[in-house]
């Protein structure tokens, strides 16, 4: 597990084409520890995952751990009182869908990123579900 505090993040202007010159996005704070030697990493266009237009950066690779399949890399970033799966009034969490490269940040207290393995999740959905009674149907 590797723990960072006090990251001196740069703009790497992945975005030119959404955003200003100087915006810092969560895909910066990485890259900017790997400027620094602090890990290694791989960024990697998609402009599709399957039939869905998503025409942004993914984080493939971090060190030796390496995206595969529908198991791979995702993150958080935030304020410290929503991490993780607590829940606020009014408020879900730090874990927003979006990628990093688009992901603008300013001051975020913590990042965290997590190795999830997505293979069965519609399987699990299905199973979560209540099921209809045959009269309902």
């Amino acid at each position: 597990r590797l723990r960072f505090s006090d990251v001196q993040v740069r703009p790497h202007g992945l975005r030119s084409d959404m955003f200003q010159d100087g915006v810092i996005t969560a895909a910066d704070v990485m890259l900017s520890l790997a400027d620094a030697g602090e890990l290694s990493c791989e960024l990697v266009w998609q402009d599709r995952i399957g039939r869905t237009l998503v025409q942004s950066y993914y984080f493939t690779r971090f060190n030796d751990k390496e995206a595969e399949g529908r198991a791979g890399f995702t993150y958080e970033l935030g304020e410290r009182k929503f991490a993780g799966g607590r829940y606020q009034r009014g408020f879900g969490n730090n874990r927003f869908h979006m990628t990093t490269d688009i992901r603008v940040v300013v001051s975020p207290e913590y990042m965290r990123w997590r190795w999830t393995d997505l293979s069965g999740f519609g399987r699990r959905m299905q199973q979560s579900r209540p099921r209809r009674r045959p009269e309902d149907r």
